[in-house]
């Protein structure tokens, strides 16, 4: 009895596909057509109601805490660093009116999970709003582009360059 029982699970969790098994070996595999975003850690980063991380794709959002990357993108820009933190602060707050507490779709590209285990996504409103998007438009985000998720960065590119032109949100800041 014991051997048949301890085969059923093994067959089940070789079976599972990849990256839908939880830490207990039983399967989360979640609808992500609406699934509710519960908290933003920063601009580019939600935390969904199932505990979940996902990582906005083509984002880079302003640093809003001291750390190593806003001194690395003070040097780069030739910024003071407190400027950087300043951006991503009105940025997280901006984005965290957006989404947080908000039923979310998700949409995944080639690269479902980046290296920290966090979902790689684009994000849409119920309404149908394109969060990744409408961020880097209303000018809270740089974007990144990181193979091989590269579905929308024709897009972010020409709304990067529109934001910056408009001074519209961090590019107010001065």
């Amino acid at each position: 009895m014991k051997n048949t029982f301890f085969l059923i699970i093994i067959v089940a969790i070789l079976t599972c596909p990849l990256g839908v098994l939880s830490s207990d070996g039983f399967s989360v595999d979640h609808d992500y057509s609406k699934i509710k975003c519960v908290r933003v850690v920063n601009g580019e980063v939600l935390i969904l109601e199932t505990g979940e991380r996902v990582r906005l794709i083509g984002l880079d959002v302003p640093e809003s805490f001291p750390n190593t990357k806003v001194y690395r993108d003070a040097r780069i820009k030739g910024q003071p660093p407190a400027k950087i933190i300043e951006q991503g602060k009105v940025a997280v707050k901006y984005i965290n009116g957006l989404i947080a507490n908000e039923y979310v779709r998700l949409e995944f590209d080639v690269k479902r999970e980046d290296k920290y285990g966090r979902l790689l996504a684009y994000v849409y409103l119920a309404d149908g709003t394109f969060i990744n998007a409408h961020i880097v438009e209303q000018g809270y985000s740089n974007i990144t582009t990181l193979p091989p998720n590269l579905a929308h960065v024709e897009l972010f590119k020409d709304l990067y360059k529109q934001a910056r032109k408009k001074k519209f949100g961090i590019w107010a800041i001065q």
